[in-house]
């Protein structure tokens, strides 16, 4: 019996492997995305002074440590306004969203 227990732990870890890969790239996809929505809707509001910041803050429900449980995004508006007179490309634009994970 305990030689089936060490198969069976064996068996559980590699899919644990196979979920905790699953996660971090579907986390890789959604920061990605929510970047990019940032530069699209972070544009919207005229009334933020360039000097201040646009801030997307998420809530994340996960178990286990493979991804964080929560993470703000930020970018100057003045970065948004230099995108939309095109001053800025889209790619540097996303280099200067600063992404916080906790």
């Amino acid at each position: 019996m305990a030689h089936g227990k060490k198969v069976m732990g064996k068996v559980l870890s590699a899919q644990n492997a196979d979920l905790s890969k699953k996660l971090k790239s579907a986390y890789h996809q959604f920061i990605t995305g929510l970047k990019s929505n940032l530069l699209d809707c972070g544009r919207t509001p005229k009334s933020v002074k360039p000097n201040c910041h646009i801030m997307i803050s998420i809530a994340i429900s996960s178990s286990g440590d493979t991804v964080p449980d929560h993470v703000d995004s930020q970018i100057k508006k003045s970065v948004l306004d230099a995108l939309s007179r095109v001053h800025l490309s889209n790619s540097q634009a996303l280099q200067k969203i600063a992404v916080r994970k906790y």
